[in-house]
């Protein structure tokens, strides 16, 4: 069925305008082979491969500190290398970031995954156009803040981070659904850019 679905995918490709930008929204697999058969498969037309903090984690095979910008930069770099595609995002509670190829070009489309998933966790499920803008102005976190500083000195020009929101203040956030939100607000960006 996977095999299926993938040739059915990379027919579809093909049907794309040749600078169109793919995004592939990682997923936890129950088998876990089938996670590095589908990036194998699809690297050769998938543009940007993202991925939550515990994805990250669970393909580097081991617990970090999301706020240690080596142990950070040493897992997206395995990531980047082993999987063949151009350019990995990372979305944490703490920041989002690209590396690779298309980073360059990401600093809008985190902002806007950042603003739409920070809007959902502090409004849930009902907020309008003014909500997002309000969390879009809202200063980062200070420990994020300079984790992205620390990770870009780490780094050569192939990394763009930008920090999460301070949202501690909200006292019954909504975490259902954040993954979906950050995406949501990720690919507007991306027509900008």
């Amino acid at each position: 069925v996977l095999e299926d679905r993938v040739e059915k995918i990379k027919a579809l490709w093909k049907h794309l305008p040749g600078d169109a930008l793919t995004v592939m929204e990682d997923g936890c697999y129950v088998v876990k082979e089938f996670r590095y058969y589908v990036h194998k498969q699809l690297a050769p037309v998938t543009d940007i491969l993202s991925m939550n903090e515990d994805e990250l984690q669970e393909y580097i095979g081991k617990r970090i500190d999301i706020l240690d910008p080596k142990a950070v930069l040493d897992a997206v770099e395995t990531v980047h290398k082993n999987s063949g595609i151009k350019t990995i995002l990372v979305h944490s509670a703490a920041w989002a970031l690209a590396y690779g190829e298309k980073a360059h070009i990401m600093k809008n489309s985190l902002n806007g995954g950042i603003a739409m998933a920070g809007t959902r966790f502090r409004m849930g499920d009902v907020f309008t156009p003014e909500d997002y803008n309000e969390t879009m102005q809202m200063p980062g976190r200070a420990e994020s803040v300079r984790f992205c500083e620390d990770i870009k000195e780490l780094s050569d020009n192939h990394i763009c981070c930008v920090p999460c929101k301070d949202l501690r203040y909200v006292e019954h956030p909504t975490v259902v659904g954040l993954g979906d939100s950050f995406a949501g607000g990720l690919l507007p960006g991306l027509l900008k850019e």
